[in-house]
This record gives C-alpha cells, sequence and structure tokens, in this order.
C-alpha cells in the first residue's frame, strides 16, 4: 500500500510541476508569441518562404556548391525574418522558455543523478527498440 501511495503522491506532485510550469511568465509570454506569430499571415509566410529556400538551397548544394547568388538569398531571406518584430519576439520567448525548462531538468537530474529529460523523452525506434 505504501508504494501506491508514493506513486500516487509522486504523480500528483508532477502535476503540481506541471501547472507550475505552464502558469509562470515565461511560459505565458511564450505562449502569447506563439499564437501572434500563428495569426500573423506576414511572418508566417516569411518563415514559410525561407524554410523551402532553404531546403532548396541545401538539395542545390549537393550539385552545384559554388551557388553564392542563392546563398546570398537564403541571407536575404533571414534578414527579413530575423527583423519581423511577430517572428523576432516568437524566437526569443521559445528561446527563453526552452532555456527555462533546461534549468528545471538540471534541478530535477542534480537530484536524480541522471539526465531526468534524455531518459524521459520517447524511445527511438531503433535497432532494437
Amino acid at each position: 500500500m505504501e508504494t501506491k501511495t508514493k506513486a500516487a503522491d509522486l504523480m500528483i506532485a508532477s502535476e503540481n510541476l506541471g501547472r507550475a510550469i505552464s502558469g509562470s511568465p515565461i511560459a505565458e509570454k511564450y505562449r502569447l508569441c506563439r499564437k501572434n506569430f500563428m495569426n500573423d499571415e506576414e511572418a508566417k509566410n516569411l518563415y514559410s518562404n525561407f524554410m523551402v529556400q532553404q531546403r532548396e538551397f541545401q538539395i542545390s548544394q549537393q550539385y552545384n556548391p559554388e551557388s553564392e547568388i542563392e546563398h546570398q538569398k537564403i541571407v536575404q531571406l533571414q534578414n527579413e525574418l530575423l527583423t519581423n518584430k511577430i517572428f523576432k519576439e516568437y524566437i526569443q520567448a521559445q528561446n527563453s522558455f526552452i532555456d527555462h525548462l533546461k534549468e528545471i531538468n538540471q534541478s530535477i537530474s542534480s537530484n536524480l543523478v541522471f539526465d531526468f529529460a534524455s531518459y524521459a523523452k520517447p524511445a527511438s525506434r531503433g535497432c532494437c527498440g
């Protein structure tokens, strides 16, 4: 019975941690900036266009590694994307939130003496799993 009680207490503690993370100002800012990005057609189009052009550039580099014009086009698109206020705020909020989660993982991991996040992520379907 004691094991079930400890497991239930652990689940309650983890739910409380999840709520605390979700309710933190950093998480709230991330959600707001993500929502703003998702609702801004210009920012989404800039991002989409950049990703398509970057993939095409990477593919073309396999066949024509000397394509400086294409590289300049990617740099220009990246600069446009990074100067878009909505996208910039979203990326900054995302990076802050990720840094916050890393700090939380370090705190949990120091108590467990192993990297909690690496054990908590879904297993890959490699050769043996």
